[in-house]
This record gives C-alpha cells, sequence and structure tokens, in this order.
C-alpha cells in the first residue's frame, strides 16, 4: 500500500524487550520484535565468540556482556528486567531462576512481564535436561532421518544440514508467543509465563507432512504408491535397509520416481542448469505450464483429458489429478515436458513462464540468490553496514506492517550497550494494562476472515484460532486448485475454522463479504496485488469498509518494498530451489527437496500471523489498523 503523508510510529513503539542467554532462538526472536521498534537488550557473557550471523540476529538490538553469577552483573540484569514487558529466557532450565531471574521473582503483585522460556524440550521429556544443541534436537525429533521422501520411505544415513530448524521455528514462535501475551497483557492486566520447546517448535513444520490418517486414498500418499505398499512393503524395506546394497537401492528408488507428478521437480535445460516447477493440481497453472512448453495439444491429442480435479473416478488420465494419474501418463507427460525443456537455456524458460504466472525458478545456490539484484529492489535483500563486519548482505525486513499512522522502522544495524544500561525511553504510558476484559484465551472476542489457500496463509488462520479468535474460512465456489492443495492440505491447517463458500466475483459475494469485513479485526489471504485488487480485498478496499481492519497479505517473492517479482506466484519447493536450500541438502546438478519438515510453508505462515499479533498490540495502544506482508522469500531466508 502506498504511505501517506505525516508522523508515522513503529508497531512495538515503547515496548521493552530483555534476551537472556546466547542461544539462537531467543535472539532470533528478539530480533522480530526489534523489527517492529521495541527497544531489546541482548544479554550475553563476557567473551561470546563471534559468529557470521551475528549482524544478523542483532539487528536493531543493544548486545549488553554481562558476567550474570558475578554480584554487579547480576544487579544490572535483575534492574532491565524490572523494567522489561517481554523477558525471553532461552538459557537452560532452571537458570535463570537460580540467578533470581525468573518470572516468580520479576512478578510483582500487581505487575509480571511476559515471559517467554525457550528450553531445548519440554517438562517432562525424558530429554528436558540434555544440552540441546540444534544438531541434537533436530536429530531427536527426525529432521535428519526423514528430510526427503525417499529416507523417509526407505530409511538409510541420516543427511545433515547447517540449516538451524529448531532455531528458526523456535525463534518465531518466541516471537509469536511473545507479542500474544503482550496483547493479553494489555488488555487483562494478567503477565504470564509461556513456555516454547525448541522440540516441540520444529515438530510444528512437520505437521501435516508427518502425520497418518486412517482410510486415505491413495492419491494423497507421498508418494502416490498404492496403500498396501505404504503400509506394508515400504515398513518392510525400511527395516531390513541395512542389507540392502546400493544397486537394490536405486531400483527402489528408481521405482518410486515413477509415481513423482510430472509437473512438479526439476529438469536440465540446454545450458546444464536446472528449471524446478511446481505447477501440480491446478487448472490454470498446469495447463498454461504445458501450454508454454509447447506439448499440452499433443498429449490432448494422445487421450489425454483435463477434467474437473474433484471428479471421483477419472481414468487415471486426468492432467489436474496427478495423485489418480497412471505410471505411463505420467512418463508420457514427463518425457514430453523434458525434451522441451532440454532445447533452450534455464533462465529464458524461467522468464518466459513466470510472464505466464506459473511457478518455476532456475535452480540456485545461496550465494546466487544473495546475489539477485532485483531482490535487492524488493528489500528482500539488503545492504547493512554492521559496526563490526562493514557492509553486509543479508535478509530483508521478514515482516512489514504500515498504515497512514504506522510503519515498521528502517532496518538498524546493531549498536553499543548505553554505559548506564538504562531502557532507551521512559515507559510508555499507552502500554500501560486497560484491563478492559478478564479473558484467559489470548485472543478471545477477535475474528477474522480467512480467504488464504494451500498452506502458509491458513497455517496463520489456523494459528489465530488456536489462540481464541473466531476464524471463519472463505472458499470460492469453483477453487483452481484441486482436492490436494484444498482438502488434504485442509485437515491441517483449516482445523478450528468455521467455514463458508462466497463467489466474490458476483455482487451478492462481494455484499456479502462486504457486511462480514464491518464486524471483522483481521483479513488473511495470499493473492496476488492484481488479484486482490479485482475481488475488493485488498487494504485500500477493505479501510474503506472499516477503517480499523488489520489485513494480512501473504506473497511469494515479496519483500519491504514490494519489487518485480511480487505479482510471481510460487510455493514453497519453488522458493526452496530459488534460496539455495535444495543445493544445501544435494547439489546444483542433483537438488534435493526437504520434505517432511517444511522449510518455507509453515514458517512463513506463522510468520504471517506474528504480524497480525504485533499489529493488534499496534491497534490496542491507538495506532489503528494497518496492512501486515510477509512471504515465502522471506520465510526461506529466515530459516536459513
Amino acid at each position: 500500500m502506498a504511505k501517506q503523508n505525516g508522523p508515522q510510529v513503529s508497531p512495538l513503539a515503547g515496548v521493552r524487550v530483555l534476551n537472556l542467554g546466547g542461544a539462537w532462538a531467543g535472539r532470533v526472536a528478539s530480533m522480530l520484535l526489534a523489527e517492529q521498534g521495541a527497544d531489546v537488550v541482548d544479554i550475553v557473557r563476557p567473551g561470546r565468540p563471534a559468529h557470521p550471523a551475528d549482524g544478523l540476529m542483532d539487528r536493531g538490538k543493544r548486545v549488553v556482556e554481562l558476567d550474570l553469577k558475578g554480584a554487579d552483573g547480576a544487579k544490572s540484569a535483575k534492574e532491565l528486567a524490572a523494567g522489561a514487558d517481554i523477558v525471553f529466557d532461552n538459557m537452560r532450565p532452571g537458570s535463570a531462576d537460580r540467578l533470581g531471574l525468573g518470572f516468580d521473582a520479576l512478578s510483582g503483585d500487581d505487575t509480571a512481564p511476559v515471559y517467554v522460556a525457550l528450553p531445548g524440550f519440554a517438562e517432562g521429556d525424558p530429554n528436558r535436561d540434555v544440552f540441546a544443541w540444534e544438531g541434537v534436537i533436530d536429530a531427536a525429533t527426525g529432521v535428519y532421518s526423514d528430510i526427503s521422501t525417499l529416507t523417509q520411505c526407505l530409511g538409510g544415513r541420516p543427511i545433515y544440514t547447517a540449516i538451524p530448524m529448531a532455531s528458526a521455528y523456535g525463534g518465531v514462535h518466541g516471537a509469536l508467543a511473545a507479542s500474544l501475551g503482550l496483547f493479553h497483557r494489555r488488555r487483562t492486566g494478567q503477565g504470564q509465563r509461556i513456555e516454547v520447546p525448541l522440540a516441540d517448535a520444529v515438530m510444528s513444520a512437520m505437521a501435516l507432512l508427518a502425520a497418518k490418517f486412517e482410510g486415505q486414498p491413495s492419491r494423497y500418499n507421498m508418494p502416490t504408491v498404492s496403500n498396501d505398499m505404504m503400509d506394508v512393503m515400504l515398513p518392510i524395506l525400511r527395516d531390513v535397509r541395512q542389507h540392502l546394497t546400493d544397486d537394490h537401492v536405486a531400483t527402489i528408488a528408481s521405482y518410486l520416481r515413477q509415481f513423482a507428478p510430472p509437473t512438479f521437480g526439476d529438469y536440465e535445460c540446454s545450458d546444464g542448469r536446472r528449471l524446478y516447477i511446481t505447477a501440480t493440481d491446478h487448472v490454470y497453472q498446469t495447463r498454461t505450464f504445458l501450454q508454454v512448453v509447447g506439448v499440452y495439444d499433443e498429449l490432448l491429442g494422445q487421450g489425454l483429458v483435463a477434467a474437473n480435479p474433484y471428479l471421483s473416478d477419472d481414468g487415471g488420465n486426468n492432467l489436474y489429478s496427478a495423485g489418480s494419474m497412471t505410471v505411463a501418463w505420467r512418463r508420457r507427460i514427463r518425457d514430453a515436458i523434458a525434451a522441451r525443456l532440454i532445447t533452450r537455456p534455464a533462465r529464458d524458460w524461467e522468464m518466459e513462464l513466470r510472464d505466464a504466472n506459473v511457478p518455476v525458478t532456475v535452480v540456485q545456490t545461496t550465494a546466487e540468490w544473495l546475489s539477485r539484484q532485483p531482490l535487492q529492489a524488493a528489500g528482500v535483500t539488503i545492504e547493512l553496514n554492521d559496526p563490526n563486519d562493514g557492509s553486509t548482505r543479508q535478509p530483508g525486513r521478514f515482516v512489514t506492517i504500515e498504515s497512514d499512522r504506522l510503519a515498521s522502522p528502517p532496518l538498524a544495524p546493531r549498536g553499543p550497550a548505553r554505559g548506564d544500561l538504562a531502557w532507551r525511553d521512559a515507559a510508555d504510558e499507552s502500554l500501560a494494562p486497560s484491563r478492559t476484559a478478564t479473558s484467559t484465551a489470548m485472543l478471545e472476542g477477535i475474528r477474522v476472515l480467512d480467504l488464504s489457500n494451500v498452506i502458509a496463509g491458513p497455517a496463520a488462520g489456523r494459528t489465530l484460532a488456536e489462540f481464541g479468535a473466531d476464524v471463519i474460512r472463505i472458499d470460492s465456489p469453483a477453487p483452481l486448485a484441486g482436492p490436494r492443495l484444498t482438502m488434504w492440505f485442509g485437515l491441517d491447517v483449516n482445523q478450528g475454522k468455521r467455514a463458508i463458500v462466497l463467489d466474490l466475483k458476483k455482487p451478492a459475494g462481494k455484499k456479502a463479504f462486504a457486511i462480514l469485513v464491518k464486524d471483522t479485526d483481521v483479513v488473511v489471504h495470499n493473492f496476488l496485488d492484481r488479484s486482490a485488487e479485482a475481488l475488493g480485498i485488498d487494504h485500500a478496499a477493505l479501510a474503506k469498509v472499516n477503517p480499523d481492519i488489520i489485513s494480512c497479505q501473504v506473497s511469494a517473492w515479496g519483500g519491504a518494498e514490494g519489487g518485480p517479482y511480487k505479482d510471481d506466484p510460487a510455493f514453497d519447493p519453488v522458493l526452496q530451489a530459488a534460496t539455495g536450500i535444495m543445493t544445501r541438502y544435494g547439489s546444483p546438478e542433483r537438488p534435493l527437496m526437504h520434505a517432511t519438515a517444511s522449510c518455507v510453508d509453515y514458517i512463513t505462515g506463522f510468520s504471517a500471523a506474528l504480524g497480525v499479533a504485533q499489529a493488534l498490540v499496534a491497534r490496542d495502544m491507538g495506532r489503528g489498523g494497518s496492512h501486515v506482508r510477509t512471504s515465502l522469500a522471506m520465510g526461506a531466508q529466515l530459516v536459513q
């Protein structure tokens, strides 16, 4: 949205945040609050070793070295904690209590902070007292052993990665819990202690991808083999995996690859680069991809049909139902696509297919991603002059909140500690509890309309519902996406919601929607700008109906400044391929998708929910409604 002239305040201006402990999850959580203008102080032990990620995780904060075991250091920390609205405890369980910095010690008769503990494992977990480093948590939760569909099916050696799944997801969940706790504290006067175990946080990345449903049709299996193969044969093969030779495994892997959707995966192009496509079970994207490649009419002439993806029995030759397509048709389509894509360079195909709104990317390394100029123009990546490291290339702001009265502040490098260790500003009276409610659910009374689809957007709506919001999902009467993307994924991401069907392209649907918007607090969607404007769900249109509305838009490629790619569609795997995640696990020649624990979708959804929570805090402090934006591109960077 266009920014208006006049003074603008940061969403979390006046909020005081203290982070205890130098582990990454707490640093990520506090960074995500600093991005919205909170005054953040990170206390670290003296002599902490430097790390290349310090400039990112410490930006916008003051980093204070204190020896908490010494009398002076402990006194300074307690004085800071006494004035904090939010405290992150990322120390070993019990350490903060022993130092007099636990929740009970900081809670007075009238006030208590929002205290977010980030242990490795939950209370009662046998691993509770284990040194919960990133690798320990990821190993314990199966991140390394079930990283791809093939290892999930056959087992085998773990695949290790430098991607900090537990810390990244723990950081987002920690920031979300703190923001919701602050909103609840403002309304009720009640501080509280919230625990966000990192093992639980990383499991939230798996969700539906690790679930099994009794009686599930085989077309929803991953891979789409028969239920007998999935439930009987593959478990046997995992049990005897150590006795299989490399040739055996290669044969089985080749067999399983036959069931992969032909419009989902990577193909070699004439320059040796690989093009990654995710255009499966979508009426427009699947058809358009085959048309641009030049094989659509040829395949229809051979007997392929383009029928309704919701047909229960389609004969195994329906282009829009990859899960029920026969192996022979998959092979035929895959061969036809491969024969065409190999004739031109990957970037040429990327540009032409992107222009046609097909979700594709050239498979890239992280270095290539960071070097792309359009991403800098979009604010997806930025140049930040760090006082220790000089000019650095970093991800841009992960969540952007803006209105005519609000604006996420410019990103600032880490700053030096003040000598007096004082908070930046006097206590903000607008943060004083209003005590207008006594509810126990954090979002009780908040109404949300969720128009999003697939995973990231709906996961944001589901998260708001989990904290007590009344969420209504609005579905189209004729969705372009097939049942895997709407109904199967919906088993997870649409929990806790009510649902209605509205045709927003017709006057009656628009009228009904406007009536709902008048009494709504939040609207969540993942439409492209042009589509949102055509349907009348862009922020400007919503604000005309309800000036205090908070709208949240989840895009694919957008940054803080939008950018030239903001109207290009994409899905989680496309951003994995674009940002270097797939080459981390495999190589540029053999990219490997992080399949079982979502690298992008869920963390983007939780980031969107975080932005909504922060916008609710700002609105409750009298700063009005706002437009919240994040994207799959930002989620793919945050998880790395």
